[in-house]
């Protein structure tokens, strides 16, 4: 009477976190007399990347955060990308494309794009010798950042988003853009524009994004 053995299937979340599941004893009269806490750890099926900054890129030190590696969250900066170009999936400036004209209907201004893709306003950054990854992406309002909970999701919303208009370069970004893509490897994830700072190719001037990629 001291002891108890029995099988108990539990049914885990689908939720990502830790659930925890109490088994409690009973006299049979109804006392409690202990209990046994089992904790349940959901994981993701996807990687989630916060506060990333990007950069405009700068002409001299050329340290500023201009390159993302979506796989990882790991944003580079010229000087650091170098040795590491076959895992960066984007760049990052700002296009001055239509800023000396008088209409705005031009204008370009933050833009992410393929390395695989001519970026002649970037020519002070020699990438000759550098990997260049094919990334294909594409602006788009939904899914809801907020509904992308799982890979299955993800790729749902990247097939549906990445099946046509897709481009090497996605400008006029803003925040609460969305930016799907597929990389080079084949993963489909979404980055979301949290924060802008400046509107200008000023050093000083980034975006502060946030990466759902799955794994």
């Amino acid at each position: 009477k001291n002891s108890y053995t029995a099988v108990k299937k539990l049914r885990a979340d689908s939720i990502n976190g830790s659930f925890i599941y109490r088994i409690s004893a009973h006299t049979r009269s109804g006392a409690y007399i202990g209990h046994k806490d089992i904790i349940v750890t959901t994981k993701p099926d996807f990687n989630y990347f916060v506060s990333r900054v990007l950069q405009v890129p700068d002409t001299i030190a050329k340290v500023n955060t201009c390159y993302m590696a979506a796989a990882t969250g790991t944003a580079y900066s010229y000087t650091t990308g170098a040795a590491n170009s076959a895992a960066i999936d984007f760049g990052f400036y700002y296009d001055t494309t239509g800023t000396l004209t008088s209409t705005t209907a031009d204008d370009v201004k933050f833009s992410v794009y393929s390395l695989s893709a001519a970026q002649p306003q970037l020519s002070y950054y020699d990438i000759s010798t550098w990997t260049k990854n094919v990334t294909i992406m594409k602006k788009a309002s939904s899914p809801a950042w907020n509904t992308l909970t799982s890979a299955g999701a993800l790729r749902s919303a990247g097939i549906a988003n990445l099946s046509s208009g897709t481009t090497s370069k996605v400008t006029l970004l803003a925040s609460g853009n969305l930016v799907y893509f597929k990389t080079a490897a084949g993963k489909v994830g979404c980055m979301n524009v949290f924060y802008v700072n400046g509107s200008s190719p000023a050093k000083d001037s980034y975006i502060n994004v946030e990466i759902k990629i799955e794994k």
